[in-house]
């Protein structure tokens, strides 16, 4: 009995998953991919990305040549490195399964040891990236290359040293990761490296704790430690080794040094409340970004990106921050998948009424122009580029500037609104970012950034130009350098007359900004002195007013600044302690420890033969460790097409014997082609006799296209026992399937699923007639999906799933009916703390014969309830229909299979809210659980079949309900719920309390 409620539930809950929410993975666009091949690396990429190629390959013989020498290691096979050519061909990948989320610059996949990275428009961060990325594909390396081993091995490998060696090793030290640190250590608190150092902290954390040791203690021990640590692939026993101090020791040292260096800027720096004002005072405490400010023609006005309601949105606030206008995440229209506020901004038009922004739909970059007293879309640009951003509306109010990715570079392009025509601004493989026009509508001012160097290119990867400002005279269509330095200068925008700029510059380590005049950057003065960085200005057409966002405290918020030229301050900024260090090889930034402690003698005495912010060198390597022979060439090789080749993915095996049963065995392996385009999956096991027990299961996956396409098929011969008629049986079970998915967007999607079943059930040492049961059961589904995910469960969104189901009238059909299920859900967040979730599911199945409906509702229990009970006489009055019937929870306060019947309606509704910030207990076992979540919640519903309703009424008489209360804990590899539910008729309780534990998200 207990056996068969088991495959029940398996396999019920294996054909809801078919059926299950979630976003989409839409391929908009069919890539065709090339390589170019080396011995330790493979350079893969798609149609239509110009030089970027092979670019790419002279960086990357240029990186495995650095940590070839570094590591003292190299691959016995060529790392895949995948390269797409733009953020929104990148999102569509399969090479993870995963939905991509917006700002990833990059991933390693695990089993494959696969690279995977977009071009971005900015040469430098791509580079950095592609550098970041194959530092993990050498730390997945040298822990051993495929099998079970290997994968165990690096999910060791605590995080903050994941990331942080990889930022360390690629960018060594830069202001932007300064800047990180200062406003951390200043305004929060610094984790010692270890478990509670997560999310960008164990980037920028792990990446400042690597940079201590090299400074304080000196390359060659560093690098020994590196080498230690390929060997015993333990980081505290190589700490312990190379430094003889603990990893707890060291932490403590290197925050002392982090308040040493950093403490002093608080009497340095000014406070921005001295001199502006808090546009986002009222919100702040609610949103953790609002950004690119732009203020209306009149300077009434100020449009900024915020998360305030979760979504991005675009909210539109009067000088004092009080909302007056809001342009939703769907921004009028439906299938909207992003706005990018982190890189892209917006832009009034010259009357006001307007508002130009970019937009993700359909896997492309648009401009979309809002009314915005009207709440109406007004207009949408569909542009034949990759990558949008930054529009930028004219004075005149005829055209648009704005910058997009063609192939490989960035450039500036023009869009006439009169002809509905676009023209290339600028052509060059430097990259341009930020355009504004002059109030005369005669220039536009931009950010620029070289390429990185020409081939041959530097080796040194921290040797990259900077931004820069230049402009372009649109009468002439010339460009024209304004700076040529090498710190930071971008994000310009003009003064109303036209005669002076604000713009962002890290002249003294610190994004501040500073105004000055068009014609002579160089003498600019900065405006801003604060802790943490500014950026994004725009000053005001009429009046004189600039705002800007601004990063502290590990949220940004937006600031006004009046009358900024009766403002401006002396003309240097006292300069961070990197930035001296930077500049003069004197000035130590991390001091070196005591002489007992252990110090590289080479670096004990004399300066490191680098600069302090530039990561180390493979000349560094002590000359007594051997080298890796790698000859970088120089020159790319000819591309070869790709070709299909399957590698394994996961395998898994497992044999064992019973004295009862004899010899059993387990096998699971999945294989994918390099894309991920091609997925198949094997499974099986065996035990004792072929012919009495073996389970096998086989599908395979095409998804290169927009239509994926999953097939398979499986063969089941088991006993089974069911205690009620105290009987065995020997059932054989074979069938196949094909599942068929189509996206509309990233939210929404319909499928098609058809399943065939043959089963044959034979009694056990009886003579009972052989029963043979036949199926066919297509069914249509529609899913819609744009929930935001919280910690234990959905945040805020809707979910919508619908579906019809048929098991045709053929002869050979031994149940034919027609059912039709919904599943609504709709979630509120409230103040950023409380979740209000409501849910309201519905279904009705019909004969197509003589005979009642297969299809039943079975109402009661929880999902994955695994203390459960069940309803023993319902099971055995449904034993027949339990293939086709769904399972409708929560129904909290009953049993599985407590009420049944061929219509269902099911409500819930659930307050939940946090309950329990942190539990932790030391002894017998130490354990800590952070952030349980309470829940109040109401049930409501029945099942039941036609003739129990009145005549034109289509609901039942009576609705059963269940209340209650419950708990949920976010574990890390599963959520774990407790509920305590109380059967009643919704005027008294009608039964005692019944407890649930269940595991998986709240629904």
């Amino acid at each position: 009995m207990k056996r068969m409620v088991i495959i029940l539930l398996y396999m019920l809950f294996w054909s809801n998953s078919c059926f299950g929410f979630g976003k989409n993975k839409v391929q908009y666009q069919t890539l065709h991919w090339d390589a170019f091949k080396t011995p330790h690396f493979e350079l893969y990429f798609h149609q239509n990305q110009g030089d970027l190629p092979a670019i790419s390959f002279l960086w990357l013989e240029e990186i495995y040549d650095d940590l070839s020498s570094r590591f003292q290691f190299a691959h016995q096979e060529p790392i895949p490195v995948i390269l797409y050519g733009s953020p929104n061909l990148f999102e569509q990948t399969n090479i993870i399964t995963e939905i991509i989320p917006e700002g990833v610059g990059g991933f390693t996949e695990l089993f494959q040891n696969r690279v995977a990275l977009p071009f971005n428009g900015s040469y430098k961060e791509f580079r950095h990236v592609l550098h970041h990325e194959m530092i993990h594909a050498f730390v997945f390396g040298f822990f051993g290359e495929g099998g079970a081993f290997f994968r165990n091995a690096v999910t060791q490998v605590p995080l903050w040293l994941h990331e942080g060696l990889a930022e360390f090793l690629s960018s060594g030290w830069n202001s932007e990761a300064d800047m990180f640190m200062i406003d951390r250590t200043i305004n929060s608190t610094i984790p010692l490296p270890g478990p509670q150092m997560g999310g960008y902290m164990a980037y920028k954390g792990g990446q400042s704790f690597l940079y201590f040791l090299y400074c304080s203690r000196g390359a060659a021990l560093f690098n020994q430690f590196l080498l230690t640590f390929k060997e015993t692939r333990s980081v505290e026993n190589s700490l312990e080794k190379i430094y003889e101090k603990d990893l707890r020791q060291l932490g403590e040292q290197w925050r002392n040094e982090l308040k040493r260096l950093y403490w002093p800027e608080i009497g340095i720096r000014t406070p921005p409340e001295l001199i502006g004002l808090k546009v986002t005072d009222k919100i702040s405490e609610k949103s953790r970004f609002n950004l690119r400010p732009r203020l209306s023609p009149d300077g009434e006005l100020i449009a900024f990106y915020t998360d305030l309601r979760d979504y991005t949105q675009i909210v539109i606030t009067d000088r004092d921050g009080k909302i007056m206008h809001r342009i939703n995440h769907r921004a009028y229209d439906t299938g909207v998948e992003s706005f990018y506020p982190f890189r892209s901004g917006l832009s009034w038009s010259p009357d006001g009424s307007k508002i130009a922004f970019v937009t993700k739909k359909q896997g492309a970059d648009e401009i979309r122009i809002v009314n915005i007293q009207d709440k109406k879309l007004y207009k949408v640009i569909n542009l034949p580029f990759s990558f949008v951003s930054s529009p930028d509306w004219s004075p005149d109010g005829n055209y648009l500037v704005f910058s997009a990715i063609e192939k490989d570079r960035q450039n500036l392009y023009l869009y006439n609104f009169q002809t509905d025509s676009t023209t290339a601004l600028t052509s060059t493989i430097t990259a341009e970012f930020t355009p504004r026009f002059s109030p005369d509508n005669r220039r536009v001012i931009y950010s620029v950034q070289d390429t990185c160097g020409t081939i041959p290119l530097p080796v040194n990867t921290h040797n990259l130009p900077a931004h820069n400002l230049a402009y372009i005279n649109l009468a002439e269509m010339t460009s024209h350098k304004l700076t040529n330095n090498p710190w930071n200068e971008k994000e310009p925008s003009f003064s109303p007359d036209g005669a002076s700029i604000v713009f962002v510059s890290d002249r003294n380590g610190i994004d501040n900004l500073y105004t000055g005049p068009f014609s002579s950057p160089a003498e600019a003065l900065p405006l801003t002195d604060f802790i943490g960085s500014s950026s994004s200005p725009d000053w005001c057409k009429k009046g004189s007013t600039v705002v800007f966002e601004h990063f502290q405290n590990q949220s940004w918020n937006i600031w006004s600044i009046d009358n900024p030229e009766d403002k401006q301050l002396s003309d240097t900024l006292e300069q961070t302690m990197w930035k001296k260090a930077m500049l003069d090889s004197s000035v130590h930034f991390f001091r070196k420890p005591p002489t007992h402690a252990p110090i590289d003698s080479s670096e004990a005495d004399v300066e490191s033969e680098t600069d302090n912010n530039q990561s180390p060198t493979p000349k560094e390597i002590s000359e007594d460790q051997q080298s890796i022979p790698w000859s970088p060439t120089g020159e790319t090789p000819h591309s070869t097409p790709y070709r299909l080749k399957f590698s394994p993915d996961l395998i898994s095996f497992g044999l064992g014997i019973n004295t009862y049963y004899g010899i059993a065995g387990q096998w699971f392996l999945t294989f994918s082609d390099l894309m991920g385009d091609h997925r198949v999956a094997v499974a099986g096991d065996i035990q004792g006799r072929f012919d009495e027990y073996m389970h096998l299961y086989f599908s395979y996956s095409y998804l290169r296209r927009r239509l994926n396409i999953t097939a398979g098929t499986y063969y089941s011969k088991d006993y089974s026992y069911e205690s009620i008629f105290n009987k065995i049986y020997h059932d054989t079970d074979f069938g196949a399937f094909i599942h068929m998915n189509y996206p509309f967007s990233k939210f929404s999607r319909t499928d098609l699923h058809l399943f065939a079943r043959r089963i044959e059930r034979e009694a056990y040492k009886s003579e009972a007639e052989k029963i043979t049961s036949h199926t066919i059961l297509p069914s249509v589904h529609y899913v819609y999906d744009d929930i935001l995910w919280g910690i234990t469960g959905p945040l805020t969104g809707r979910r919508t799933r619908t579906r019809l189901s048929v098991s045709p009238p053929l002869e050979f059909i031994n149940n034919p009916f027609i059912s039709f299920d919904s599943d609504v859900r709709s979630y509120i967040h409230i103040n950023k703390q409380f979740v209000w979730a409501n849910r309201l599911a519905v279904g009705a199945s019909l004969p197509l014969g003589d005979e009642p409906a297969a299809r039943r509702f079975f109402l009661g229990g929880n999902d994955n309830w695994f203390n459960y009970r069940i309803n023993l006489e319902n099971y055995r009055e449904n034993l027949t229909n339990t293939f086709y019937s769904e399972f409708m929870a929560p129904l909290r306060g009953w049993n599985y299979i407590d009420i049944t019947g061929e219509r269902a309606l099911l409500f819930n509704t659930e307050f939940r809210f946090p309950f329990i910030r942190e539990f932790s207990i030391a002894w017998p076992l130490p354990l800590r659980i952070r952030y349980i979540n309470g829940a109040l919640f109401a049930d409501a519903g029945n099942a039941w079949d036609r003739e129990e309703q009145k005549a034109f009424w289509p609901l039942p008489p009576k609705i059963y309900g269940g209340v209650g209360m419950g708990m949920r804990a976010n574990l890390g590899m599963f959520v774990l719920r407790y509920d305590r539910g109380w059967p009643t008729d919704w005027k008294k309780i009608t039964g005692p309390a019944v407890n649930y534990f269940s595991l998986g998200a709240e629904f």
